[in-house]
C-alpha cells in the first residue's frame, strides 16, 4: 500500500476515527432538523436534535422537536427521556399525558402510575379524566403480581419500585451520576434489594470501577445465588478485567438458572455470546423460541453466533426476526446489511460495537488527547498512545477479542493504536489478524501493512483471505515521492523532456535523434537508453528494443524501469517465473519515485494479465489509481480489464 509523503496518516485518523460522528462544524438549527424530519432522515434529525439540546437545554421545542422524531423511528428510549424533559420545563396535561405514554411503552408501571396521579390532579376534562382511571385502575390490578416479582412488599413498596424505575430509566438515557443518587437512596432503605444491587454494580463497571463492580454482582449472588442478572453481569466484568477463566467457572451456573421469567434468556445469551460460546448462544434462542420467547435483542445474538459458525442463512434468519421485533435495533439492522455487501467488505458478525466491550469513558479520554492537537509530532503521539495503553491495560487483554469479534470501529481502535504506540504485543497480534479471517479485507490488509512495516512480515508474496478465498498478493508498504532522481546535465534533460513529448505523440524517429544526441552528453544515463528502447518500440524495432533492454539491466541492474521493461518483455514471451523474479527484488523498497512505482503497476498487471488472472490485475490497477488515476498506461489497462470482466 504506497504512502504519500504530504499528508499525515496520524492527523487522518485523529480527524476520522477519533472524532465524534456528533460534532457539528456548522452550528445547526432547529429549521435543519426539521428538514431532515420532513425528507424522512429522522436518525439524521435526532442527532441534530441531541445536539441541540446539549447547548440549550431548556429550549421546550428542541425537546418537542425530538419527542416526535424519536416516535417516528419508534425509539421509545428516546421519547422517553424528550417527554420527561418537557414535564420537567412544563408539566402541561399534554406533556404529562406524553410522558404516561412512554412509560407505558418502556413497561414503567409504577412510574405510569405516578403519573396518571398527576394528571388526574391537574383537572383534566371529563373523557380525558375517564381514559386515565381506566388506565390507572388496570396498572394497580397488575401492581401487585409485579411488585412480587421484583422482591418489594410492604407500604411503600410502590414508591421503592418507582424509584427502582427511576433508576433504570436514569441509567437507559446515559445519566450514571443521576441513577446512582436514585440507587443511593432506594439501597438505603432496601440494602439487600437484588434488582437494585444489580443496577449498581452495572453502574460502578461503566463508570470504570470495575473492582468494586465485581464486588456488588458477587454480594448480589451470596443474596440470590441463582439470578440470571448478577451471573451474567458478573462473566462480563471478569472477562473485562482479564479474569476469563474465572469467569468461565460461572458459565454452567448462568445456562441452569431458572427461565421462566423469559428475560433470563437474554441476560444468558449476553454472557454466553461476551465469552464467544457460539454454539451455546445458539441453544439458548433455540430453547426460547419453544417456549414461544421472542426477543429481537436475543435473535441478535443468535445471528452472530450463527454466523461465525458458518450458518449464514441461519444468521439472516435471526437478524431479519431481530429487525422485525426491534426495528430501532440498529446492530441487528447493520449485521444484516453487511450480509447483502460481497464477502471481501463484510465486517460482520458482531454482537457488540466498540462501547460495550471497552469502557466508554476510556475512549472519551483517549479521543480527548488525540484530537486536541494536529501538530502533535510522531514522537508525541506515540508517548501519548504508550501512556494511554499503560493506564488502561485492560485495552491490551481485550484487543484479540476486538479483531477476533468486534465491529470495524473496534478493528480500527488496535490497528490505530498498535501503530501509534509501537506496542510489541499489538503488533504481533495484527500479524495473527492479517492472516485470520475475521473482518474485512480491507481491515486485514490494513494490519498486514502495519505488521510489515513493524517488521513482522517480509515484504513480497504472502498468502491471505481475500475476497472469501485464500490468495497470493503481494504485500508492500513503501513511499511514494516526485523527488527528482538521477539528473541529468540542463541539455541532456531539456532534449530528454523534448524526446518525451515526441513518444507521447508516437514519433519514435524524431524522438531517436534527440535521445542519441543526449547520450552522446550522458553515455551512462539508463533512463535515456530505457526511452531509446521505447523509441525503436514504436517504430516496431523489437529485436532492437529487446536487445536494449536486456543491456540496460546488465549494466544499471538496480535501475527499476530497465528491470520492469525486461519483466514485460518475458511477460509478453509466456516466461512468467523469470518476469516475477525480476520483480521480486522491488517489493522490498521502501521508497519509489512516481514513474517507478508506474512502472512496477504496469509490469505486474501485464504478467497477471497474460496469465488471465484477471481479478489481481484488477486490484494492482486499483492500488495504481490510487496515487496516479490520469496515467495514460493506467487508462489503457483500465479499459483492457473492464472489457473482460
Amino acid at each position: 500500500m504506497p504512502k504519500s509523503k504530504k499528508l499525515s496518516k496520524s492527523k487522518q485518523a485523529a480527524r476520522g476515527f477519533w472524532s465524534s460522528s456528533h460534532t457539528q462544524a456548522n452550528h445547526p438549527t432547529i429549521r435543519d432538523a426539521k428538514a431532515l424530519a420532513a425528507r424522512g432522515r429522522f436518525r439524521d434529525a435526532q442527532q441534530v436534535l441531541d445536539y441541540l439540546v446539549k447547548q440549550s437545554p431548556q429550549r421546550i421545542d428542541l425537546w418537542q422537536e425530538l419527542a416526535d422524531v424519536s416516535r417516528e423511528l419508534q425509539d421509545a428510549t428516546g421519547y422517553e427521556r424528550a417527554c420527561e424533559h418537557l414535564v420537567e420545563l412544563d408539566p402541561t396535561p399534554d406533556h404529562l399525558m406524553g410522558l404516561l405514554a412512554a412509560y407505558l411503552q418502556t413497561v414503567r408501571p409504577m412510574l405510569a402510575i405516578q403519573t396518571c396521579h398527576r394528571l388526574l390532579a391537574t383537572s383534566p376534562d371529563l373523557g380525558r379524566a375517564e381514559d386515565i382511571q381506566r388506565t390507572l385502575k388496570e396498572l394497580q390490578a397488575k401492581s401487585t403480581e409485579l411488585l412480587q416479582e421484583i422482591g418489594l412488599s410492604g407500604e411503600d413498596a410502590q414508591e421503592l419500585a418507582a424509584l427502582h424505575e427511576q433508576m433504570q430509566v436514569k441509567m437507559e438515557q446515559g445519566n450514571i451520576d443521576a441513577a446512582l443518587r436514585v440507587a443511593d437512596e432506594l439501597l438505603a432503605r432496601k440494602p439487600d434489594f437484588v434488582p437494585a444491587l444489580n443496577n449498581l454494580s452495572m453502574m460502578q463497571y461503566l463508570r470504570g470501577d470495575v473492582s468494586a463492580a465485581i464486588a456488588t454482582a458477587e454480594r448480589t449472588l451470596t443474596i440470590d445465588p441463582h439470578n440470571a442478572h448478577a451471573l451474567s453481569n458478573l462473566i462480563r466484568y471478569l472477562h473485562f478485567a482479564g479474569r476469563t477463566d474465572e469467569a468461565m467457572t460461572y458459565v454452567d451456573r448462568l445456562k441452569a438458572v431458572d427461565t421462566s421469567r423469559a428475560v433470563n434468556f437474554i441476560k444468558q445469551a449476553e454472557a454466553l455470546s461476551y465469552l464467544g460460546l457460539d454454539q451455546d448462544v445458539l441453544n439458548v434462542a433455540e430453547i426460547a423460541a419453544k417456549s414461544g420467547f421472542q426477543n429481537g435483542l436475543l435473535s441478535h445474538f443468535a445471528g452472530a453466533a450463527a454466523l461465525r459458525l458458518g450458518h449464514h442463512d441461519d444468521a439472516r434468519r435471526y437478524w431479519q426476526q431481530a429487525v422485525k421485533l426491534t426495528p430501532y435495533l440498529e446492530i441487528a439492522q447493520e449485521n444484516l446489511d453487511d450480509l447483502s455487501k460481497p464477502i471481501g467488505q463484510r465486517h460482520a458478525p458482531y454482537a457488540f460495537r466498540l462501547m460495550e466491550w471497552l469502557l466508554s469513558c476510556i475512549w472519551e479520554n483517549l479521543a480527548a488527547k488525540i484530537t486536541a492537537n494536529d501538530d502533535r509530532t510522531q514522537e508525541e503521539t506515540v508517548a501519548i498512545a504508550q501512556a494511554f495503553l499503560q493506564d488502561h491495560p485492560e485495552f491490551q487483554r481485550m484487543a484479540p477479542t476486538l479483531l477476533e469479534r468486534g465491529d470495524k470501529l473496534s478493528r480500527e481502535a488496535v490497528i490505530y493504536l498498535a501503530k501509534a504506540s509501537r506496542s510489541p504485543e499489538l503488533l504481533a497480534l495484527l500479524r495473527e489478524f492479517a492472516f485470520s479471517q475475521w473482518g474485512s479485507d480491507e481491515s486485514r490488509h490494513s494490519a498486514a501493512i502495519v505488521a510489515q512495516e513493524a517488521g513482522l512480515i517480509p515484504p513480497g508474496r504472502v498468502r491471505m483471505w481475500l475476497q472469501g478465498e485464500w490468495r497470493d498478493i503481494y504485500l508492500m508498504s513503501f513511499e511514494i515521492t516526485n523527488e527528482p532522481q538521477n539528473q541529468l546535465s540542463p541539455k541532456a534533460q531539456k532534449l530528454l523532456e523534448r524526446s518525451l513529448t515526441l513518444l507521447r505523440q508516437q514519433k519514435g524517429v524524431e524522438a531517436e535523434k534527440l535521445l542519441k544526441e543526449a547520450l552522446d552528453l550522458e553515455p551512462d544515463a539508463p533512463s535515456l537508453y530505457n526511452n531509446l528502447a521505447v523509441a525503436y518500440t514504436i517504430q516496431d524495432r523489437t529485436e532492437e528494443a529487446e536487445a536494449l533492454i536486456h543491456e540496460i539491466h546488465e549494466r544499471f541492474p538496480d535501475y527499476v524501469l530497465g528491470r520492469t521493461a525486461l519483466a514485460k518483455f518475458y511477460a509478453h514471451a509466456g516466461e512468467f517465473d523469470r518476469a516475477n523474479e525480476l520483480l521480486q527484488p522491488l517489493f522490498s523498497y521502501s521508497k519509489f519515485h512516481v514513474a517507478e512505482y508506474s512502472a512496477l503497476c504496469d509490469a505486474q498487471i501485464t504478467i497477471l494479465h497474460a496469465k488471465g488472472e484477471l481479478d489481481g490485475a484488477t486490484a494492482w490497477v486499483k492500488m495504481w489509481q490510487n496515487v496516479t488515476p490520469d496515467h495514460p498506461t493506467l487508462r489503457y489497462w483500465q479499459y483492457q480489464l473492464t472489457s473482460k470482466l
